[in-house]
């Protein structure tokens, strides 16, 4: 069975590459300072923490887009729905 092609909209572009970007400048920025430094002290310990929770919040926010594209699709398929019935609002 064929699944129906599913565009890509500009903002869920921009979300990948500026995911990416993070993930590939925060690693090779936390890399070489602990190159460069070869200590694993606290300052280390919070920049890693805060890079993950940056990937964390970018995992989230493509998540929420996902979700609120597949909730309008829904609601757009209720009102046919309540069109095809005869229900009407009050």
């Amino acid at each position: 069975m064929l699944k129906k092609r599913v565009e890509i909209s500009t903002f869920e572009l921009m979300i990948l590459i500026v995911g990416c970007a993070a993930v590939i400048l925060g690693f090779n920025l936390i890399n070489r300072v602990y190159i460069t430094d070869y200590v694993m002290g606290w300052p280390m310990v919070i920049s890693i923490f805060t890079w993950l929770i940056l990937l964390v919040l970018f995992i989230l926010l493509s998540i929420n887009v996902d979700s609120t594209k597949q909730t309008l699709k829904e609601i757009t398929e209720i009102k046919n729905i309540m069109n095809k019935l005869g229900i009407k609002k009050k």
